[in-house]
């Protein structure tokens, strides 16, 4: 008999039927327990605020010279010091928080398109359709993904749109693979089928029943990839090949200020942090999403 009662569901109390009843106020629940989710949303807002207000509350203008306060130390005056030319550091990492992120947010958006309309027809068609897309994906992948960037951009000449066009195509393959391997898990499954045998159009069924079912890992993956084009992007105009001078953009300040790192430490060491915790912040949101996403983690308690 006590194996019997053992065996047999517990009662739900009044706040499990609560969240039974609203997923929606489950899933917040669940993030809002999740501290290292919650805190890379919350440091990744504000960065996104500080970027929508940026150019319009910097204390000084971000591209105008003032020679004689040239490497002024962090101060009252300025508050994260100046830079060789005597711009103010604080206005200029302000006004290059929207380029940083423009920079994923674009590069991602075009990669993310790209893959939902390569790997949808090569995943729920399958033949020559499949054996095509994933032979040119594997083209690319053979390269690495900084090096086609560059090669991209050496190609098209160095400018930020060019930076967001190169970062894009260098992560279609990824983008492509993971929603082509999605389709192929889901293609086969009960409603799919019932879908078919109802007469649904092969468009229909990709649009209301494929698409909405892969969408978890996409946007774990996009959430995971903007940080990545961030770094990448950073690393290209570093390179000079990205955001030209005198654009306020985080990876060129760090290749502008490489040659004054012994006379002000400051040149450095704050758009670094301005990159380090953007991408920290994504990556943080993004292990979040994955666990609030994942259906094996979503049962769990």
């Amino acid at each position: 008999m006590r194996e019997r009662a053992a065996a047999l569901p517990m009662p739900r109390t009044g706040v499990d039927s609560a969240l039974a009843a609203n997923p929606a106020r489950a899933l917040l629940r669940r993030f809002m327990r999740n501290r290292s989710a919650f805190a890379g949303s919350v440091l990744f807002g504000l960065i996104v605020l500080l970027a929508l207000v940026g150019t319009r509350a910097t204390p000084y203008d971000p591209i105008q010279m003032d020679i004689p306060n040239r490497l002024a130390e962090p101060g009252l005056a300025h508050l994260l010091g100046s830079d060789h030319y005597g711009r103010d550091i604080f206005s200029r990492l302000l006004a290059g928080a929207h380029l940083s992120l423009l920079i994923g947010l674009i590069s991602v958006s075009l990669a993310v398109s790209s893959g939902l309309l390569l790997g949808l027809p090569a995943g729920y068609f399958g033949g020559w359709v499949d054996m095509l897309v994933m032979r040119v994906m594997d083209l690319m992948l053979s390269f690495p993904s900084v090096l086609l960037a560059l090669g991209i951009v050496a190609i098209a000449g160095p400018s930020l749109f060019n930076v967001m066009l190169a970062v894009g195509i260098a992560s279609v393959p990824s983008y492509t693979r993971l929603v082509r391997a999605s389709v192929l898990g889901i293609r086969g499954l009960p409603y799919i089928e019932a879908a078919r045998a109802l007469g649904s159009a092969p468009l229909r069924i990709i649009t209301r029943h494929v698409i909405p079912n892969i969408l978890a890992p996409l946007i774990v993956l996009a959430t995971l990839g903007t940080a990545g084009a961030i770094l990448t992007g950073a690393a290209l105009s570093f390179l000079g090949l990205g955001a030209q001078q005198p654009t306020p953009e985080w990876g060129a300040m760090l290749s502008e200020a490489r040659n004054y790192m012994r006379l002000g430490w400051w040149l450095t060491v704050f758009p670094g942090l301005a990159i380090a915790i953007t991408v920290l912040s994504l990556n943080q949101l993004g292990d979040g999403l994955r666990d609030l996403l994942d259906p094996y983690m979503r049962n769990s308690p």
